[in-house]
Order: C-alpha cells, then sequence, then structure tokens
C-alpha cells in the first residue's frame, strides 16, 4: 500500500478507491470508496460510503489505494496527517 497516497487524501480531505481483501473472511472487493480518518493497530479506519457505516481494514488486506476528486466534508476528527 502507498501510505503517501493514503497521507495526501487525508490532508486534501478526498475519498479513496481500494482494492481490498479481508485477512478473517477471504472476501475481496474493489472501487470501495471510502472517507480514511484513522490509522491504528493495523488497521484503517474509514467511511464507506456504500455501506454507509464506519469500517476498519486490515493495512495487510489492502492490495491498492487511489486518491479520488471527490473532497468530503469529515464526520469525525481527521487523525491521519
Amino acid at each position: 500500500m502507498d501510505y503517501d497516497i493514503l497521507y495526501e487524501a487525508a490532508r486534501e480531505r478526498k475519498t479513496l478507491l481500494l482494492e481490498y481483501e479481508s485477512p478473517t473472511t477471504g472476501k475481496y472487493s474493489e472501487g470501495r470508496e471510502v472517507e480514511p480518518y484513522e490509522m491504528k493497530n493495523g488497521f484503517l479506519w474509514a467511511y464507506d460510503i456504500n455501506a454507509g457505516s464506519i469500517k476498519k481494514f486490515s493495512i495487510e488486506g489492502i492490495y491498492s489505494i487511489e486518491k479520488t476528486e471527490r473532497v468530503f466534508i469529515p464526520r469525525w476528527p481527521i487523525k491521519i496527517m
């Protein structure tokens, strides 16, 4: 995972597209759009726009991230800087 993209998106308040596989379930998803909020204990905490809820994503399960041009208004303090 490219941490620079993550930090840049958080600073600019832009959403991310994730390519992700859950280490616990093995479920794979791509194009998951999220608002990044915090990295803690090996997890990215982000608001999943499609699910409409906050989710934690294992860092080891994130295959790729892409910053979008979509700006979001933070729902909570962003702790990634």
